[in-house]
C-alpha cells in the first residue's frame, strides 16, 4: 500500500466519523425544536430568557451541522490540502543533515 492509499483511507476513515457525529447531533433536531415551541407563547421575562436560549441552542445546533456535514466532504475529497495535512513534505534540509551527522 502507497503511502498516498493510506492517507485516502485515513481521510475516509475521518470523514466516515464526521457523518456519524452529523446523525448523532441530527438526533437532537426534535428535542430542540419542541423546546422552541413550548416557550413561543413566554408571559413572563424569565420564561423568554428561557426561550432566547433554546433558540440560540437550536441555532448552534445547525450550525454544528453545517461545519460537521461540510468537513465530511472535505475529508472525503481527500485534496492536496488534506494530503499535506496527514503525509507533510520531507524536508530537504533534515535529509542532509542526516547524511553530514551520519
Amino acid at each position: 500500500m502507497s503511502s498516498n492509499q493510506a492517507v485516502l483511507i485515513v481521510s475516509r476513515a475521518v470523514s466516515f466519523y464526521l457523518i456519524c457525529w452529523v446523525f448523532t447531533e441530527l438526533t437532537y433536531v426534535p428535542s430542540q425544536v419542541l423546546d422552541v415551541v413550548h416557550h413561543l407563547g413566554a408571559q413572563t421575562r424569565f420564561e423568554a430568557h428561557l426561550r432566547d436560549i433554546y433558540v440560540l441552542q437550536v441555532v448552534f445546533l445547525f450550525v454544528r451541522i453545517a461545519f460537521f456535514s461540510a468537513a465530511a466532504i472535505w475529508f472525503y475529497s481527500c485534496g492536496p490540502r488534506i494530503q499535506a495535512f496527514f503525509l507533510p513534505e520531507p524536508d530537504p534540509t533534515e535529509g542532509e543533515q542526516a547524511h553530514v551527522r551520519g
